[in-house]
Formats: structure tokens, sequence, C-alpha cells
């Protein structure tokens, strides 16, 4: 098994999640960001 070793892990891909992500990825930190599946709503 491959094992990956991250220094940041962020949960949220909204724009603070992001922006954080970004600003550790500057910090030259590794970062994992982890977010939900959206399921697109089907209109009736």
């Amino acid at each position: 098994m491959i094992e990956d070793t991250y220094d940041v892990v962020i949960l949220g891909t909204g724009p603070a999640g992001l922006q954080a992500a970004i600003h550790a990825s500057r910090a030259k930190v590794r970062v994992l960001v982890m977010g939900r599946e959206h399921k697109p709503r089907n209109p009736t």
C-alpha cells in the first residue's frame, strides 16, 4: 500500500477552504483538499 503524507488536510472546497489551500501551498507544505460530491438536482 502506498502511503502519502500531507502537512495540511483541508475539509471543504468552498471559498474559505480553497483560500486556505492556496496559502498553505504557497508556504511549500503538502496540502490535501477533500470535499463532498455534489449531485445535480433533477428539475421536475
